[in-house]
């Protein structure tokens, strides 16, 4: 799955299975589509390895499926390949204007 789509699909998962399951669900797009794959000897991140990775915007696994964090960086070979500057959300309520993550911090 390319680009947003395997995020959809693991929120569908999310939503068919629950919070507690997210890591797993989220372990079926990442490392154990590796081992499916037979590549995981090069795959993950530690020494000798290509260093590929996406670095999402988000400090949890359900955080990550509910808010279809954004993609801060994209790493191939150890190169950045493209950034992202988080979007920046203004909230208005009446006159007062209020910039807001929607992130919880127990998520």
């Amino acid at each position: 799955m390319k680009g947003n789509k395997a995020w959809i699909f693991v929120a569908h998962l999310g939503h068919l299975n629950g919070h507690d399951q997210l890591s797993a669900l989220i372990d079926m797009v990442t490392g154990n589509s590796a081992k499916v794959l037979c590549v995981e000897e090069q795959y993950g991140i530690e020494e000798g390895k290509p260093a590929d990775m996406v670095i999402l915007d988000a400090v949890s696994d359900a955080q990550a499926v509910r808010l279809m964090s954004e993609k801060l960086f994209v790493i191939r070979k150890g190169k950045i390949l493209s950034k992202t500057t988080p979007a920046k959300r203004i909230v208005t309520f009446g006159s007062a204007e209020s910039e807001v993550d929607f992130k919880w911090n127990g998520l």
